[in-house]
């Protein structure tokens, strides 16, 4: 249940919580807490049992009672603070049981910050359950969060706007904003692996499309691009790497396109960022991508979609180029301008890791955050000074 990182520099007592342990989430709480723990004493609470199980697995009646019951939210809360005795909980992923897990911190007068990866729910596939498990968060619950928490942290100024139209503006005041984290985990940086899609050796220019296949995220538009590249006699490759189902009408080019379908792990994240030349996102909806400070990590530029707070993370023309969401053409001429002049290429690619190390690294995105948690963590120690000289005064 419990991973840790600590650091003896600093008195003050973080824990992050992440409510969905694999993926890009567990990488997100992973990453800030261990540049955090430079600066601050942390600890990863990763509470399992609670994502991902099915009507055939073993206890699931036990495992539906304990996601849907307040009362273990309450007794989690308990147990961090009996356990770490925090003083702030940063939460870095959604959950149902958000409420009475907050209402349960703030009683004991600890700081809550919790981090909004994405003001409007993806457009993707869901079952009943799930639509209805998803407008009761953004309808019901979103609002009580944003009013009961200390703090919300978003990515970008268009999420502010997005949340402050949904939510209003005084719900909303209490959101900061810091740029998603960039760079890789150890796991990451270290992995050998290499897939076996990919193990004979290519020196083809190679297009990127990497993370889970949603329809969100443009598949069938890059596809329609890339075959107009090939229809050109383009020389290069297309690889398509991540879990999730794709469409049945969706055709792959025979010959140039290498598809992995599966869940990528850690240890082949560096093998297949390495081989690749560009990253594409064509995404037709988004507010955010963590696919973006990856790419950067290994000095690859980026062609996106200008949607959403993507434009916030790439610098047109210098880290990777734009286009309109769901225009083929404007994309195969993006594509084809960059597999057409790889110097330019890789001059974005070395300005795209300077820009990450500058502005997204975990390092300055955990000092970013230190600063709003001091300026909390200063307010509730005004606050009971406050307190002790009424009741001193009173007595």
């Amino acid at each position: 249940m419990y991973s840790e990182s600590a650091s003896t520099k600093t008195s003050t007592r973080v824990v992050y919580v992440v409510f969905e342990p694999s993926g890009g989430m567990r990488h997100y709480a992973e990453s800030l807490s261990s540049a955090m723990s430079t600066i601050a004493d942390c600890r990863v609470v990763e509470p399992g049992g609670l994502e991902g199980f099915r009507i055939s697995d073993d206890r699931f009646m036990t495992k539906i009672i304990k996601k849907y019951n307040p009362l273990y939210y309450r007794r989690l809360a308990d147990t961090i603070i009996r356990q770490f005795e925090p003083q702030l909980v940063h939460i870095t992923s959604s959950s149902i049981g958000l409420m009475p897990f907050i209402a349960r911190l703030r009683q004991q007068n600890i700081q809550v910050v919790y981090t909004i990866h994405d003001p409007d729910p993806h457009e993707r596939k869901k079952r009943l359950w799930d639509m209805l498990v998803e407008r009761y968060q953004y309808t019901l619950q979103m609002p009580r969060i944003l009013s009961n928490c200390s703090a919300s942290h978003v990515h970008t100024e268009g999420h502010v706007n997005t949340l402050r139209m949904k939510y209003g503006n005084q719900r909303t005041d209490k959101a900061y904003i810091v740029q998603h984290g960039g760079g890789a985990t150890t796991a990451i940086l270290s992995g050998t692996d290499i897939p076996k899609e990919l193990q004979e050796e290519s020196d083809l220019f190679t297009f990127l499309f990497f993370g889970r296949i949603e329809p969100y995220k443009g598949l069938s538009i890059l596809l329609s691009a890339f075959d107009k590249l090939v229809e050109s006699n383009f020389c290069g490759r297309l690889v398509i790497a991540g879990a999730g189902a794709i469409k049945e009408d969706i055709r792959l080019p025979s010959g140039q396109c290498i598809l992995i379908n599966r869940f990528i792990k850690d240890t082949e994240i560096r093998s297949i960022l390495e081989r690749a030349s560009v990253v594409v996102l064509p995404y037709v909806s988004a507010t955010q991508s963590g696919v973006i400070p990856l790419a950067y990590e290994f000095s690859r530029p980026v062609i996106c979609s200008d949607i959403g707070g993507l434009p916030e993370m790439v610098i047109a023309g210098q880290t990777g180029l734009m286009v309109p969401p769901g225009d083929v053409d404007a994309l195969a001429n993006a594509m084809r301008s960059l597999a057409e002049d790889q110097d330019v290429t890789r001059k974005m690619g070395e300005k795209a890791r300077a820009h990450m190390t500058q502005h997204f690294s975990w390092k300055t995105v955990a000092h970013q955050h230190r600063a709003k948690y001091a300026t909390l963590l200063t307010g509730i120690e005004a606050q009971r000074s406050t307190d002790w000289d009424t009741q001193r005064n009173a007595d």
